[in-house]
């Protein structure tokens, strides 16, 4: 198949998170979904994805998923040259779709890769120098750190920051597998695969689409153009801008019970069972 978007769900506490973002991607786009899974609670509700005719999802269980520390970040990394399609866009399940992603599939051979940008952030930002920073230290010889010493320094060269929540790949890209190799090797740092691919953008041809394709609802500030809202760091219940955005795309889920979720909800999210046991009105 041509293009196509794939999302992964490794465990259930983005089980509700991924429903509502199938729920809101189908108003948008009417192309091939591919959903992995990886362990038996999230393979029952990749079934009732694949079992709702509303969303058109092909599910998919995924048996080398890694352990430790990271571990839901390397497998995303290492689903990725398991996609059906030749140009694929990735989704985290914690993403609400709002517009035309198309943008997302206009990649050529020239830039088999894109990336997106996070709220206009750049890598001078003291968050993303910290988050670099010990990235000097965690190579296995001297060779190795010298290697990643100098991608820190190309990264540091005031470059966009980028989110590994929504980006795009044609299949056979290099800088794929070149991606996962590098977070293997920082899996102590936090949020290795997205750091891991902040560094090895300086060494490969890629597009970067802008903010408004990975929209914090937070920090960004195109929020009035945005196609695609990314609700990080468990913010859909927890910051009042997110639930106004992400809690009517939850309760047309209910109310429509799309992939039968009005029978398990919230299941394992934590963050919203907790919002409506302290009052949050479902």
């Amino acid at each position: 198949m041509a293009n196509g978007i794939i999302y992964l769900l490794t465990g259930p506490a983005h089980g509700v998170r991924l429903v509502v973002s199938l729920w809101s991607l189908r108003r948008h786009y009417a192309g091939p979904v591919t959903l992995f899974t990886t362990q038996p609670a999230s393979h029952w509700i990749g079934e009732r994805c694949a079992g709702d005719r509303r969303l058109g999802v092909e599910h998919r269980t995924f048996g080398d998923a890694a352990a430790g520390r990271n571990g839901d970040f390397l497998t995303k990394l290492a689903v990725l040259p398991h996609s059906p399609y030749r140009v694929t866009a990735h989704l985290d399940a914690d993403t609400l779709v709002a517009g035309d992603v198309s943008a997302l599939f206009e990649l050529s051979e020239s830039e088999p890769f894109c990336a997106t940008q996070f709220a206009e952030w750049t890598t001078r930002k003291r968050i993303l120098r910290r988050r670099l920073e010990p990235w000097r230290s965690v190579g296995r010889d001297e060779a190795e750190r010298a290697i990643l010493n100098g991608l820190v320094d190309a990264a540091l060269e005031r470059r966009p920051a980028v989110n590994g929540g929504v980006f795009a790949y044609r299949r056979g890209a290099e800088i794929v597998d070149r991606w996962r190799e590098l977070a293997e090797t920082g899996r102590s740092t936090f949020i290795c695969d997205e750091i891991a691919l902040q560094l090895i953008l300086t060494q490969y041809p890629h597009k970067l689409l802008d903010c408004r394709y990975n929209c914090s609802p937070v920090y960004g500030l195109r929020q009035e153009e945005s196609r695609i809202w990314h609700f990080h760091g468990e913010r859909h219940v927890r910051d009042a801008r997110c639930r106004e955005i992400w809690l009517p795309a939850y309760r047309d889920c209910l109310g429509e019970n799309v992939a039968r979720l009005a029978e398990w909800s919230p299941g394992g999210d934590r963050r919203l069972a907790a919002w409506q046991r302290d009052g949050g009105a479902e």
